[in-house]
């Protein structure tokens, strides 16, 4: 799937958060590149949905900071940078969170220890 074409009058209309047709229309056209943009740079599947948001969200807060480089593809690049950073912000709140282990065979596990009687 080719990315999308960027249409910088399109960009120009998503600095202004409120500009509900111009996000939509961004989201429409945008979303599967970002989605590919967010597993590329190493997110499971089962966490990309929840990161293209964190992404959607970041690109609203600080599209209107960019600025073309006069270079071809420079928004997707833009992007890219973008996206990178949303990840690994991502990752490394993950790898930070304590997660339980379990499932039956650890509960049945655990009743054996209840069996034990400490005098």
């Amino acid at each position: 799937m080719r990315p999308p074409e960027t249409r910088h009058s399109l960009i120009v209309r998503l600095k202004n958060q409120r500009n509900d047709v111009a996000w939509t229309e961004f989201v429409c056209a945008y979303e599967p590149f970002l989605v590919r943009l967010v597993r590329k740079q190493g997110t499971p599947d089962r966490h990309a949905a929840d990161v293209t948001q964190q992404l959607l969200m970041t690109i609203a807060k600080s599209v209107d900071g960019w600025q073309p480089d006069g270079k071809a593809a420079s928004f997707r690049r833009w992007l890219g940078c973008v996206a990178r950073n949303v990840v690994i912000r991502f990752m490394t709140r993950e790898r930070k969170q304590i997660t339980g282990q379990g499932g039956s065979e650890f509960l049945v596990v655990l009743e054996e220890f209840t069996d034990v009687s400490i005098d």
